[in-house]
């Protein structure tokens, strides 16, 4: 029998996805208003720093 093998990280890494994936799919409007605001903040910021 062939085992595939996760580093520990990578194990982290794909819990913590699949856990904002879930939290996103759990969160109130207002949460999800408020998280959109800050992503677009951070897309403004990002873009205004290109320049």
């Amino acid at each position: 029998m062939i085992y595939a093998t996760v580093s520990h990280a990578d194990a982290v890494k794909k819990a913590n996805e699949e856990y904002q994936k879930y939290q996103e799919k759990t969160l109130s409007p207002v949460e999800q208003a408020y998280l959109e605001t800050i992503r677009g903040v951070e897309k403004t910021a990002k873009e205004k720093a290109k320049k």
